[in-house]
């Protein structure tokens, strides 16, 4: 798949993670897989389960790393990456913010904001691991 190609995969993505985020929705089947959890097999993930933290922090943690993980493929370099996940973080600290504008249940909470920074943060951390130890000076390849 061309550059161009995959670059417009991540925009459509983004915009429909955005859609997402401003809807209602979310909240209530990220509720429902965690009451499914919560029920089933409870002797096995009532140990995690009891310590994750409450609300949807860590839907907007795996939310945002996979929008990460989609501009680091249809970008490739990490220059390139690092830029555009840098402007990625931007937009979804503004996604929050404008947030209560679109839906009726949802309001700014500062969790979501962690959770945004902390999904694209692990890409972040994961293309500088990269870059030094496996395309750059400490490169096996080298």
């Amino acid at each position: 798949m061309a550059r161009r190609s995959r670059i417009v995969v991540a925009v459509v993505f983004t915009a429909l993670l955005t859609g997402l985020m401003w809807t209602d929705s979310p909240t209530t089947w990220w509720s429902s897989i965690i009451s499914f959890f919560m029920t089933s097999n409870s002797s096995v993930t009532s140990k995690v389960m009891d310590v994750r933290p409450s609300g949807d922090l860590d839907l907007h943690v795996l939310l945002w790393a996979m929008a990460s993980c989609v501009w680091w493929w249809a970008l490739r370099q990490s220059a390139d990456v690092l830029r555009s996940l840098s402007f990625l973080a931007g937009w979804a600290m503004a996604v929050e913010t404008l947030q209560p504008m679109f839906t009726d249940i949802r309001d700014r909470q500062l969790g979501d904001y962690i959770g945004n920074a902390i999904g694209i943060g692990l890409i972040v951390l994961a293309v500088l691991v990269r870059e030094r130890y496996f395309d750059g000076p400490m490169s096996p390849a080298t």
